[in-house]
């Protein structure tokens, strides 16, 4: 099986993943570029902002807002539900 990286680009840029992307706005200032799409995909930005779309974070607690250590130690874990 002798696939190239040209067609594995190809075969990544349709699939399912990257379609969902995509209704969210254009992949590389709208060019149809299949390098600058993945490579748009690859750093993250672009998926960091999607993610944030479906989750904005919360603030989190500071040390002003509990009443002692251990009460900030205990609300850590659940500052990324």
């Amino acid at each position: 099986m002798d696939v190239t990286v040209s067609e594995l680009l190809e075969l990544f840029l349709q699939s399912p993943l990257v379609t969902w992307v995509k209704t969210f706005g254009a992949l590389a200032s709208g060019s149809e570029d299949k390098l600058g799409m993945y490579m748009e995909l690859a750093d993250g930005v672009l998926l960091n902002r999607i993610m944030l779309q479906i989750k904005p974070t919360k603030v989190s607690r500071t040390h002003s807002d509990c009443e002692s250590a251990a009460d900030l130690t205990r609300l850590s874990p659940f500052s990324n539900v």
